[in-house]
């Protein structure tokens, strides 16, 4: 066996990662105890803020989204209504040119070939003209109806939320 006086054992110096904490481990063990437990209480109270706030950003953003599906759900009834609209209005001018044609021969044939075709070219143009307006209107995705932004709303709030998160929690 070896005796220890023989090998003496070397004493490793701790490293510590601030001066303050060097100065409170030369302090005695109450005051370093007391100081280490305001600490852990001061970065108990950040956290709990912090938890508190989070809580909140999550409150915000289950509001924003219920807002966002309720603006999807008259979004889709806008939509429904745009082509019921549009259905109907290519049904009427098609079904008015027809019972024209067909069952009003007489008096479309009495009609000059100009004015018959001015008939025939005016509904189509205008069964086009409506379908493309009311339809293109109706349906334009997000990012047109957003165009000059330079992110859609909804992104931009999510985004302030979760800055303000990060920022109120940034605990040193």
């Amino acid at each position: 066996m070896a005796d220890s006086s023989v090998f003496p054992v070397p004493v490793v110096p701790q490293i510590h990662e601030s001066p303050a904490e060097q100065q409170a481990l030369n302090q005695p063990d109450s005051r370093r105890l007391e100081s280490l437990i305001k600490d852990l209480t001061i970065r108990v109270q950040d956290l709990e803020a912090g938890n508190r706030l989070k809580k909140q950003a999550i409150i915000d953003i289950q509001a924003y989204i219920t807002d966002l599906k309720k603006d999807l759900n008259w979004i889709k009834w806008i939509r429904f209504s745009a082509v019921l609209f549009a259905a109907a209005y290519v049904i009427s001018i098609n079904l008015l040119l027809g019972y024209l044609i067909f069952f009003l021969p007489d008096y479309f044939k009495s009609l000059s070939p100009y004015t018959q075709a001015m008939f025939i070219i005016a509904g189509v143009s205008s069964v086009m003209g409506v379908l493309v307006t009311v339809l293109n209107g109706a349906f334009k995705i997000y990012n047109e109806r957003h165009k000059e932004d330079y992110l859609p709303p909804n992104l931009q709030a999510i985004i302030k939320i979760f800055d303000m998160v990060q920022k109120s929690t940034d605990i040193k």
